[in-house]
């Protein structure tokens, strides 16, 4: 969590998490962007993967793209 505030997100910025598994991190982000703007989510494992987009649609933050 400590990375959303050293990063000073805010709406309409474009981010790259490179090791976002399990979503935490992306999810804080994308709340402090305000959901506006991209976010893109990466991870080696399409099942980690896939625990991001889950975590992104359970708190419906569409800006999320989570790819492995």
């Amino acid at each position: 969590m400590l990375v959303a505030e050293m990063l000073e997100s805010h709406p309409n910025m474009k981010v790259l998490d490179a090791c976002s598994a399990l979503g935490g991190k992306a999810t804080h982000i994308a709340e402090k962007m305000q959901n506006q703007g991209e976010l893109h989510a990466f991870d080696l494992h399409k099942k980690k993967v896939k625990l991001i987009e889950d975590k992104a649609n359970q708190l419906d933050l569409s800006i999320i793209d989570a790819k492995p």
